[in-house]
């Protein structure tokens, strides 16, 4: 299931969907790490591996 381009960049502002169904509940592989000097985790990582939720 192709859900997002490759290039990051160009999906900004896109919506993700399901190719299979149109769902708009979208998961994706990812790595976050947790930044201590802002108390935050922070996407690190995205893969292309993507799940619909339906």
């Amino acid at each position: 299931m192709g859900i997002l381009q490759g290039n990051v960049e160009e999906d900004v502002g896109a919506v993700p969907c399901c190719q299979a169904c149109g769902s708009k509940r979208i998961a994706r592989d990812a790595w976050a790490c947790w930044n201590p000097e802002s108390g935050l985790w922070e996407l690190e990582t995205v893969f292309g591996d993507g799940h619909c939720h339906v």
